[in-house]
């Protein structure tokens, strides 16, 4: 199979051919993870379990809120 090659449009924006798309399983509104490489990028679909897997990465044991609520009761105006 010969490798298609795709054209950076103006906007940065990358089209992929029919063919791959369909293969993937990608529509518009897909998402994909972009790594570069030594000289190289790679793209992979991210599917729905690997979106889940990101839930709660930034999440901490501190009630943020409750702090700077505290916070803003010792503020004085």
């Amino acid at each position: 199979m010969e490798t298609p090659v795709i054209t950076l449009e103006s906007s940065r924006r990358l089209s992929l051919p029919a063919e791959t798309a369909h293969a993937l399983g990608l529509h518009r509104g897909s998402r994909l993870a972009v790594t570069v490489t030594d000289g190289g990028i790679v793209l992979r679909p991210l599917l729905a379990d690997d979106l889940d897997s990101l839930c709660g990465i930034f999440s901490s044991e501190r009630d943020l809120v409750a702090e700077l609520q505290a916070q803003r009761r010792q503020d004085k105006w």
